[in-house]
C-alpha cells in the first residue's frame, strides 16, 4: 500500500484548496474566509455568492481511486461544518443564505479535474 506523507498530504491540500478558491471567484464569488477556524471545526472555504453565503469543503486527491474524492467526507466532517456554520452565522448577525459546496480537485498524470457540487444537502443525523 502506498501511503502518503503527512506532509504530501498538506501541501496536496493547500494545492487544491488555492486551485478551488481561484475556479470559485473565476465564477464570481467572492471570498470572506480561507480556513476559518470556529471552536474546534475549520471551513475551508466561506465565499459570497450573490445573496448566498457558501461555506465549501475542499477535497483533494491525488492518483485514480475507486472512491472520488467527495465521496470521502465522513458524517463528524459534515456534522463539524454545519456547527460551524450555525456559529459563524449567529456571530455575524447573518441575514444571507446559506449553502454548502463540495469541490472535488483530483490531480493525475500532469492533468487536473475540478467537480463543483453546488447546494449539497447535508446528510440527516441518524437516530440511535
Amino acid at each position: 500500500m502506498n501511503r502518503k506523507s503527512a506532509g504530501h498530504r498538506t501541501s496536496l491540500g493547500k494545492r487544491g484548496e488555492e486551485d478551488a478558491l481561484r475556479y470559485l471567484q473565476h465564477l464570481g464569488y467572492i471570498l470572506l474566509h480561507q480556513n476559518l477556524r470556529l471552536g474546534r471545526s475549520e471551513v475551508d472555504l466561506v465565499m459570497n455568492d450573490h445573496d448566498e453565503h457558501v461555506f465549501v469543503e475542499v477535497k483533494t486527491r491525488s492518483g485514480p481511486s475507486d472512491i472520488l474524492p467527495e465521496e470521502n467526507i465522513k458524517t463528524s466532517q459534515w456534522k463539524a461544518l454545519q456547527r460551524a456554520a450555525d456559529v459563524y452565522c449567529r456571530e455575524q448577525k447573518n441575514a444571507f443564505g446559506v449553502r454548502f459546496d463540495i469541490v472535488a480537485v483530483t490531480y493525475h498524470q500532469n492533468t487536473r479535474t475540478l467537480v463543483h457540487h453546488k447546494d449539497v444537502i447535508l446528510p440527516m443525523e441518524t437516530v440511535d
